[in-house]
């Protein structure tokens, strides 16, 4: 149900939505998923039981479901990060495993093969390769490096258009592990103005 903050005192905790029923529904921090974003005025959707408003949040974060499923969606051209919460965002960079993992090992699978046919610099090639895979996934996915993040994805576009011109068919494997990588740099950037501004929002309330 959509509906507009009455008030809310985030010193008590608690707080009071007038519905789109025209029915008054109170609420406390713990049903609210933004509890410092919240102030009277705020359009916010929630579930009403009885009397009472829970699961309360933004109308501007927009469908929960939705979010989340296009957050674990890897395969998605050009998500709207804009339309992300903090947590969204997060979920989704941690997400990136799923992708950096199975390169990873098949990297390292093709080296062990290539070391064993003692192709030595072709097995030393891919293990550094999968290095760098693991390397990326701790600096973007866990600590949300946006410097590393814009330096891989200006590396895969660099490879991408390398595979292109000598006519490789890693080329289109390429073209979506730029594009992935790239959404995940944007991904980042968002990230820190969300960041910011929960940060602004929780010191007003200090």
């Amino acid at each position: 149900m959509e509906g507009t903050v009455s008030f809310f005192s985030f010193q008590d905790g608690v707080g009071s939505i007038t519905g789109s029923d025209g029915k008054a529904y109170m609420f406390s921090r713990s049903n609210s998923r933004s509890p410092y974003s919240l102030k009277s005025g705020a359009c916010v959707l929630f579930e009403a039981d009885g009397q009472i408003a829970k699961n309360v949040r933004l109308a501007t974060d927009g469908d929960s479901s939705w979010k989340n499923s296009e957050s674990v969606n890897i395969w998605h051209i050009w998500p709207d990060f804009d339309r992300f919460t903090k947590t969204d965002i997060e979920r989704h960079l941690n997400r990136s495993i799923w992708l950096f993992a199975p390169l990873s090992v098949f990297s390292i699978l093709l080296a062990m093969c290539l070391m064993y046919a003692q192709l030595l610099q072709m097995a030393i090639l891919f293990i550094i390769s999968s290095l760098i895979l693991i390397l990326y996934y701790i600096l973007v996915g866990r600590f949300r490096n946006r410097i590393a993040a814009s330096g891989f994805s200006v590396l895969m576009i660099i490879s991408f258009i390398g595979s292109l011109i000598q006519g490789q068919y890693a080329a289109l494997f390429n073209l979506w592990v730029s594009i992935y990588s790239i959404n995940l740099a944007r991904a980042t950037f968002v990230y820190y103005e969300k960041r910011k501004e929960y940060m602004a929002s929780l010191l007003k309330h200090l």
